[in-house]
């Protein structure tokens, strides 16, 4: 069976987003190519250099976006940004949300907790020595990038692609698109979403979640998420 970590959104405090890495954005290929890259590195910044923020943050248009989705969610959505302390205010949020999608994506893949979202019941001084062993991020430098795959390739092209249009405008980008990674660490393997979207013929991840998933493994409803696979 399956587990399932869903992300999950936690403020965290800004951080100023650099990296010395280059980085090639012509595809969303070379983008997860790039970003286990980083990843085998345990290169935070660059990681999250990867995501759309500073592009999201000054493309959105909450007027635009609202009218879009047909609902407004003060406490889960970017705010109008018209006013300057929201359009602080929404960079603060937007990378919380990727630094914690970020946060989910290395515990997931290094933990060998059954549910990271679990609390863990401290009994005595060895619960709290395994679970810093269980999270040494040392175990990262063994990542092999098995294959990356379009999960919407076997639909309807047309179809798909006015899907992808339309949400990739909401946002204020050219377009958006998805791919499923499969990689292994030392004897487990893990399916990795990702959603893209385009800024200026450049391809950013938009979050580590694909609508599309289901299409490529059978399980919709298993398979949108980070998850690990059956041995």
């Amino acid at each position: 069976m399956k587990k399932l970590f869903f992300p999950i959104i936690v403020l965290f405090s800004f951080i100023q987003l650099t990296t010395a890495c280059a980085q090639d954005r012509s595809n969303p290929e070379n983008v997860i190519k790039s970003y286990f890259s980083e990843t085998k590195k345990q290169n935070l910044s660059g990681l999250i250099s990867f995501f759309a923020i500073d592009k999201y943050i000054n493309n959105f248009n909450f007027k635009h976006y609202s009218q879009e989705l047909g609902i407004i969610t003060p406490t889960s959505q970017l705010l109008p940004e018209q006013y300057s302390i929201y359009q602080e205010l929404n960079k603060y949020f937007r990378s919380s949300q990727v630094t914690n999608q970020v946060r989910v994506y290395l515990l997931t893949i290094i933990s060998n907790n059954d549910d990271i979202h679990l609390p863990i019941t401290v009994n005595n001084g060895s619960t709290i020595d395994s679970f810093i062993q269980n999270i040494n991020p040392q175990i990262l430098s063994s990542l092999k990038l098995l294959y990356i795959r379009n999960p919407t390739k076997k639909l309807d092209p047309v179809g798909i692609n006015e899907i992808f249009i339309k949400q990739a405008r909401r946002i204020g980008a050219e377009d958006s698109s998805e791919r499923v990674a499969l990689i292994q660490i030392e004897n487990t393997t893990f399916m990795v979403p990702f959603r893209f979207i385009k800024y200026n013929n450049e391809w950013y991840i938009e979050s580590l979640i694909s609508n599309f998933a289901g299409e490529f493994t059978g399980e919709m409803s298993e398979s949108t998420f980070l998850s690990k696979f059956p041995e």
